[in-house]
């Protein structure tokens, strides 16, 4: 049952509803006693209506008796939707301003509807917090009440969809809505891991020669983190150079399978990151070299790890504003000539 507010929750309306009330006082049962969703029509109508400022209290009584609430907010906003009048009845049980009220009839009108139709009770900090929606996908609105109207986890989310609709993963819409409002609060992050299981990483620039696989996508690199027993079972913390090429998965299946990463550096230079065999136990030296030699076939460049460890220092004494020596330079070359 809705409760009725108390004369103070009008707030600075106090002193019109007294002298309406006094005007007409078959109105005090209408103003004084009225649910929550009557209440914020009158508390609408009289902030916002130029017809109520213009008439005289006798008169604006006569017209607040006699016509119903809903006609008096309508004659405010012509076009209201359903969704206004829905959600008075859990606004918070005060007279909130004309900004709010005009605050809170464009956000329903926006991606903030479905996070303020959700909320069980709305307030003006409320509806201020959802309006920083703006700009983000529609989804991130329905999902709004499941991430605590958490903004920060909300712009997250919302770039993640923004990722999976441009590469095509994500249901259309109304059909990924209707999927959301399903799902529960700790399984968002599944739903989203699950669509970029299904991105393909952009065209190896050269034909591998056999036995190599390269694994295109992050459910094939996750079913072949399970057939070898190792940690790219769960392999989603790379995703966004998976998806844009900088780091691939290939599959090796020569007498002694493995399985490795390899990752673009410098240009066309790539770097052979890991290689393994099943439980991340390491392949034997005659695998190792076959391995190489067949990417090298490509005729892309190829470096292993000790090269690669240059390249990173290198990145990281430059960030840290050390200069790169001459000999510095000696020791890397002597590496990369060595792979």
């Amino acid at each position: 049952m809705e409760t009725a507010p108390m004369l103070a929750a009008w707030d600075d309306l106090s002193p019109v509803v007294l002298a309406l009330m006094q005007a007409e006082k078959s109105l005090y049962q209408r103003l004084v006693c009225a649910p929550p969703r009557a209440f914020h029509c009158y508390a609408i109508f009289l902030r916002l209506s130029e017809d109520a400022r213009k008439k005289s209290d006798g008169a604006l009584a006569q017209q607040m008796y006699h016509e119903n609430p809903l006609d008096l907010v309508r004659a405010v906003f012509p076009n209201i939707g359903p969704d206004l009048l829905r959600i008075l009845a859990r606004l918070e049980p005060r007279a909130w301003t004309a900004n709010e009220y005009l605050d809170l009839e464009q956000a329903l009108r926006t991606i903030a509807r479905d996070a303020l139709m959700s909320a069980s009770r709305v307030t003006p900090s409320l509806v201020s917090k959802v309006q920083q929606l703006d700009g983000l996908p529609m989804l991130v609105g329905t999902i709004m009440p499941k991430l605590g109207y958490d903004i920060e986890k909300a712009k997250h989310f919302g770039f993640m969809f923004n990722i999976m609709q441009t590469y095509g993963v994500l249901e259309p819409e109304a059909e990924a809505a209707a999927i959301l409002r399903k799902v529960r609060p700790d399984r968002l992050s599944h739903f989203v891991e699950r669509r970029l299981s299904r991105i393909k990483a952009p065209a190896f620039p050269v034909v591998l020669p056999s036995p190599f696989r390269m694994l295109d996508t992050l459910s094939g690199v996750r079913a072949a983190g399970h057939r070898y027993a190792n940690c790219l079972a769960d392999h989603y913390g790379n995703w966004r150079d998976y998806i844009t090429g900088q780091l691939r998965i290939l599959e090796w299946s020569g007498e002694e399978p493995a399985i490795m990463a390899i990752r673009k550096y410098l240009g066309e230079v790539w770097c052979v990151e890991h290689i393994a065999g099943a439980e991340n136990k390491p392949v034997g030296t005659g695998t190792t070299e076959a391995i190489f030699a067949a990417l090298r076939s490509t005729g892309l460049k190829f470096i292993d790890q000790r090269a690669s460890s240059y390249l990173d220092w290198i990145a990281e004494t430059t960030y840290e504003g050390r200069a790169f020596t001459d000999e510095d330079e000696k020791l890397f070359f002597y590496e990369l000539a060595e792979c």
